[in-house]
């Protein structure tokens, strides 16, 4: 009697598991906070464009939640101890993500470990700006004054450690110069300290500063990319100018540790219908931004990869840990 009671248990127990609904099949059910680690009004606008776009897709509210400081470890933490229910997103910076272990002597979290990738939604490639009173109007002519200024030139950037910092100190590496590098809380007190002169140079995408851009307020030097974008055809890439440093900033959507997978892939789904909207496309064009959309297993190692390079990249610069 009793091996009858406990097969009609298991079969009871099997026909149950086949109608409860997959973790996703009501998700969302509730607003959806989105994590941002940068101020609102600079590097954040893309990211706002995202969340309007999953929010229209999937019929639930993201609230956008600006959480920037420490280099994004704030925002990094703050997602790490979320619950997994899909209810607490981040959209990181993969860069910070690498390199903040190499970069820090206490890093809250485990990125390889701790957060689940989803998947890298963009990539935006950097362009050195100026503000419009510097003298020099080309890669050229900038060398020669930084040569003949050392130490003088100030260049703002998004935090000791972040990704323009690093890329600040790969130029003077490559172009054998020196410059004083300013740190800030994120593009958009970056973009203001380089407009009001406080710095004279800034490393930041187009999304925050396009207007800017075209109406004057900034002037840009070079493209830091591997070719030139067509919305400014006379820019050149610093590698035309024999300064070998290309980069940019990447966007990717990321979970707490231990996302269902039912939740990831649908996610990753979402993503993919973002990256295919017509006036997300038009978008993407004007601001030189370049879609990607990989797989959470593409991002996982593309993220293992990249921690190893700027582990590297950091030791050969011997930038101490704070």
């Amino acid at each position: 009697m009793r091996r009858i009671w406990l097969g009609l248990a298991s079969l009871l127990l099997v026909g149950w598991m086949a109608i409860v609904p997959a973790p996703a099949d009501d998700y969302p059910a509730r607003p959806i906070q989105l994590i941002i680690p940068y101020p609102p009004g600079g590097s954040d606008v893309l990211s706002r464009r995202f969340a309007q776009a999953f929010s229209e897709s999937m019929g639930q509210q993201f609230l956008v939640v600006n959480r920037p400081g420490a280099s994004t470890m704030l925002a990094s933490e703050m997602v790490a101890a979320a619950k997994p229910d899909g209810y607490t997103l981040y959209v990181a910076a993969p860069h910070e993500l690498a390199a903040n272990v190499s970069l820090f002597k206490t890093v809250g979290y485990n990125a390889l470990t701790d957060l689940t990738p989803i998947s890298v939604m963009a990539f935006i490639p950097y362009f050195l700006l100026a503000n419009p009173s510097f003298p020099p109007h080309t890669p050229q002519e900038l060398v020669a004054y930084l040569k003949a200024h050392p130490g003088q030139v100030a260049i703002g950037t998004f935090g000791v450690g972040s990704q323009t910092d690093l890329d600040a100190r790969l130029i003077e590496a490559s172009a054998g110069v020196q410059l004083s590098r300013i740190p800030y809380t994120g593009g958009a007190p970056a973009l203001t300290a380089l407009m009001g002169n406080e710095v004279q140079l800034g490393i930041t995408t187009l999304l925050p500063s396009y207007s800017m851009v075209k109406g004057g307020m900034l002037r840009p030097i070079a493209i830091m990319a591997d070719q030139r974008f067509s919305e400014f055809p006379d820019v050149p890439t610093l590698k035309e100018c024999g300064i070998d440093v290309s980069d940019g900033a990447r966007l990717a959507l990321v979970g707490p540790k231990g996302l269902p997978r039912p939740i990831v892939d649908r996610l990753h789904a979402e993503v993919l219908k973002a990256l295919a909207r017509p006036d997300l496309q038009d978008y993407f064009r004007s601001q030189a931004v370049v879609p990607v959309g990989n797989t959470p297993e593409e991002f996982a190692a593309s993220l293992a990869a990249d921690t190893r390079r700027w582990a590297d990249v950091i030791a050969r610069m011997g930038i101490p840990k704070q």
